[in-house]
């Protein structure tokens, strides 16, 4: 019955013939991991590697900043774009890479300084102004904190963060929705 209904779908809607492959093609990103696969760029495995340290750097200090979880944090799509999207083709299978880079942030710390923000310099005039650039990355995405301490957008709505220097303890989460 599902099968005739969707055949009937397919026929009748062919325009949606795309959109159904191609959700079925590419899985989606729901994950902390996944969505760091599919949000990071870079041309070799060290760019790659870069990349990921320097957004999960990006997701621990909102998380810690905010006290909310590294799922509240990625789980806004105008924040974090993958999130709930179809995955870039071949970035589903660097997950495990994320979260390598995840497990290296809680280790070792953020690769970025206090940044809170990340964009690609197409999209860096979305940034609050008065940020202050941490780095710049090899594929050109762009780190930034902000000292003027404005509200972080979580799941849980805006959250003013703590200061950067009060002790917050917080654990790498993945895997959760």
């Amino acid at each position: 019955m599902y099968l005739n209904k969707l055949s009937d779908f397919l026929c009748n809607k062919s325009g949606n013939v795309a959109i159904i492959f191609s959700l079925l093609a590419f899985p989606i990103a729901n994950t902390v991991a996944e969505v760091i696969a599919a949000e990071a760029g870079g041309r070799t495995r060290a760019e790659r590697v870069a990349e990921m340290r320097a957004i999960a750097s990006v997701i621990d200090n909102r998380s810690r900043f905010t006290g909310v979880t590294h799922s509240q944090v990625v789980g806004m799509t105008d924040q974090f774009n993958s999130y709930s999207k179809a995955m870039p083709p071949g970035t589903a299978a660097l997950a495990g890479m994320a979260q390598d880079a995840m497990d290296y942030v809680a280790t070792h710390g953020s690769t970025v300084g206090e940044s809170v923000f990340f964009s690609t310099p197409a999209t860096q005039g979305n940034l609050p102004s008065g940020r202050k650039t941490e780095a710049t990355l090899v594929n050109g995405h762009i780190y930034a904190s902000d000292p003027k301490g404005r509200s972080i957008k979580t799941t849980l709505g805006y959250i003013k963060p703590v200061s950067a220097q009060a002790p917050v303890q917080t654990t790498i989460q993945t895997g959760l929705r």
